[in-house]
């Protein structure tokens, strides 16, 4: 079965969760059957499976195709080589069945969707097997079924759409009609607002700190426009499925004062695509501007009260800014839709009809740094073994960081992600300084270098590889 599948539509060709699009040689050699070939060489408990060119993952090809684990994993045996390598069979399994389905999932966002490109991918088997290992322990649980291990791995296949940027147009008449405290922008305002949209470095300090009295909330504003369609489709989506499985009716849902042009479309259009949403989760950096905004999260809850759905909604109220007042006041679930690196998207788990669990991502744009981002400081952090060698010394040099610099970085990362935010939505590319004592490594340029390095170096070493086991390790279960 394909590693890191790969299935874009209309030019959106890259693989979202890591940002490379990597040449498959897989197709003649389906892993799991090739780890059967193994089996019946060897009587060696455990192998390693090179998957990529600096990847390794652990197996025991002998049990390989069976459906669940040989014996219980828990937080007290999963740090052993027999339990390891038991993941290892799990997360290739795991994947094979997410590329059954993609296809089908794929076709479920194209229709929900109409106008979007939209990007669909497996999770890799490296992946996989680092999230088993890491949330078994952390949550608790006891794997002796493979459907255990399916519910701690919801993102096995996903999918993710980018909103679209604002045209001129819908830049200007959201800044000539914004109202705060009742009033709209003076001419002056309005001016100011449009300089700092436009990252106008002669403003002054007084003219800087005057539009940015104003600036957050045509933000927001922007941001409704800009996410409108995407939640007007989840909204009809979700609403449909109510009413398909008959927790609910039309009266109950106008009678929640939902968007009656909502209620419209649902009783004129049967071409809906129905999905049933089991999490949402609104994420934003502290100092970012939220995918959704509080009315259309208000939206949701609506729904939630009309038909008894209680999914969770991770979401921190626009109003509360994180980088100025902390956590401290913060319910837990606030505080889990904030992400201190930066990282600001949308994504919600979508119940799929076979009762798959999958995952939707929505970008706020090509959010360029989110790929740089994730590979070289996230992973790391998630102690993921998704690593290459290419990136190893960056890693080992934010290692070695101490806690000061390390928060010093993380201002610098949720800036980026800011800058990200802007130009998704208006169009200004910012070019970010090197964070403040740190120097050119963990510039945003230099992160960049190295990504695009990292990038070239697998794709040179993945014209020639095909995975493949390697030699027997000196372990016996």
């Amino acid at each position: 079965m394909a590693i890191g599948k790969i299935i874009a539509q209309k030019g959106l060709n890259l693989l979202f969760h890591n940002g490379r699009n990597t040449k498959n040689l897989l197709n003649e050699t389906p892993l799991l059957q090739m780890s059967k070939e193994v089996a019946t060489k060897t009587n060696t408990p455990i192998l390693h499976l090179r998957l990529k060119p600096d990847i390794t993952v652990p197996v025991r090809p002998e049990t390989m195709g069976a459906k669940a684990p040989s014996f219980a994993i828990h937080k007290g045996n999963i740090d052993t080589p027999a339990a390891d390598a038991e993941l290892g069979n799990l997360a290739l399994r795991i994947n094979s069945a997410g590329h059954k389905i993609e296809a089908e999932f794929r076709k479920t966002l194209q229709n929900l969707f109409p106008g979007y490109d939209v990007a669909t991918r497996t999770k890799g088997v490296d992946s996989l097997h680092s999230k088993l290992k890491k949330y078994i322990p952390k949550n608790g649980v006891t794997v002796t079924q493979d459907k255990d291990a399916y519910k701690l791995t919801t993102d096995y296949v996903a999918g993710r759409i980018e909103l679209k940027q604002l045209s001129k147009d819908e830049i200007n008449n959201i800044i000539e009609n914004t109202v705060i405290d009742g009033k709209k922008l003076t001419r002056r305002e309005k001016r100011f607002v449009q300089r700092l949209l436009k990252n106008d470095k002669s403003l002054s300090k007084t003219q800087k700190k005057a539009g940015e009295k104003y600036l957050r909330q045509v933000l927001l504003n922007m941001a409704e426009k800009q996410s409108e369609p995407a939640f007007n489709s989840i909204m009809l989506g979700m609403m449909k499925d109510a009413l398909n499985r008959g927790i609910t009716t039309i009266e109950k849902l106008a009678a929640e004062n939902i968007d009656p042009r909502l209620i419209k479309e649902l009783q004129t259009n049967p071409a809906i695509q129905p999905i049933k949403v089991t999490r949402f989760c609104n994420y934003r950096g502290p100092n970012n501007i939220p995918v959704f905004t509080d009315n259309q999260i208000r939206q949701i809850k609506k729904m939630q009260l009309a038909t008894g759905e209680k999914f969770s909604i991770a979401t921190c109220s626009e109003k509360i800014d994180v980088s100025k007042y902390g956590f401290e006041n913060l319910t837990d679930i606030e505080k889990a839709a904030i992400k201190q690196g930066g990282y600001t998207r949308a994504q919600m788990n979508i119940e799929l009809p076979d009762g798959t669990i999958s995952e939707l991502q929505i970008a706020a744009g090509k959010d360029p740094f989110y790929f740089i981002e994730h590979d070289l400081v996230y992973n790391n952090l998630q102690n993921k073994n998704t690593i290459n060698e290419a990136i190893k010394p960056f890693i080992e040099r934010y290692d070695s960081l101490d806690k000061t610099q390390k928060n010093i970085f993380g201002r610098y990362s949720q800036n980026c992600y800011y800058d990200d935010r802007l130009q998704g939505l208006v169009g200004t590319r910012r070019i970010r300084k090197n964070p403040h004592g740190l120097g050119r490594t963990f510039s945003r340029e230099s992160m960049h270098k190295l990504y695009m390095k990292d990038a070239a170096d697998q794709n040179a070493k993945m014209k020639t590889f095909v995975p493949y086991i390697e030699e027997p390790i000196n372990y016996v279960a």
